[in-house]
């Protein structure tokens, strides 16, 4: 599984629509769980970002493909980032050189 942390601005849109955020999260939640991938955790912020979601996916294309499909309802912009798992992050550094 690959661990993803990502990272939403609400659009113009999404703020117009904010009384739908929630019901907009679940179906987030039953489509990651239906292509296979698990939500760890969901944070709204009060920092640049409004929402943080921390999710496992399959592989980074299944992940990419309900980011993308996320995104294009144009409801927030979205940065996304690989992390890593202790386990991961100690296969990678007994390979470096």
């Amino acid at each position: 599984m690959a661990t993803r942390v990502n990272r939403y601005r609400y659009t113009s849109q999404g703020f117009k629509d904010i009384k739908d955020a929630l019901k907009r999260v679940e179906a987030a939640l039953k489509a990651t769980e239906a292509a296979g991938g698990k939500i760890k955790e969901v944070l709204w912020l009060e920092d640049g970002y409004d929402l943080l979601v921390i999710g496992e996916e399959i592989d980074e294309y299944a992940g990419t493909v309900l980011n993308l499909s996320i995104v294009k309802q144009g409801n927030v912009t979205a940065q996304v980032t690989r992390g890593f798992t202790m386990d991961e992050m100690k296969q990678i550094l007994a390979k470096v050189a």
